[in-house]
């Protein structure tokens, strides 16, 4: 309650109302950017899981072309990631963990990949 009106007392003024204003427009706008970069994300790790049940489904020359899709997808996130996803700390350390074990999948599912295969 004190911290109530020590608020209200300090946004009595223009200069600090000003300010106040001008701080919280900077936090809601970082949040909603935040909230963003977070859900391009995830809808890209969504993308990746949809990409990887194709993959298991997938024999001979349809397995390489979705692998194909599979690698371009991943590097997209690598690049959102380390362009923008760094406004969302959570997200970034959440989702640079994702990317690196769906690095892992790739590399395994490219060595059962035969060159030869039809």
């Amino acid at each position: 309650m004190e911290f109530l009106k020590l608020v209200t007392k300090l946004l009595q003024t223009r200069r600090a109302f000003r300010r106040f204003m001008v701080v919280f427009l900077i936090v809601a706008l970082w949040l909603a950017i935040a909230k963003e970069v977070g859900f391009m994300l995830f809808i890209i790790e969504e993308s990746l899981q949809t990409e990887m049940f194709a993959v298991w489904q997938a024999k001979g020359q349809a397995k390489a072309t979705v692998l194909s899709a599979y690698r371009k997808t991943l590097d997209l996130g690598w690049t959102i990631l380390y362009a923008v996803g760094w406004l969302n700390p959570f997200a970034f350390i959440s989702f640079r963990t994702y990317f690196e074990s769906a690095e892992m999948f790739y590399w395994a599912a490219m060595s059962g990949l035969s060159p030869t295969s039809p």
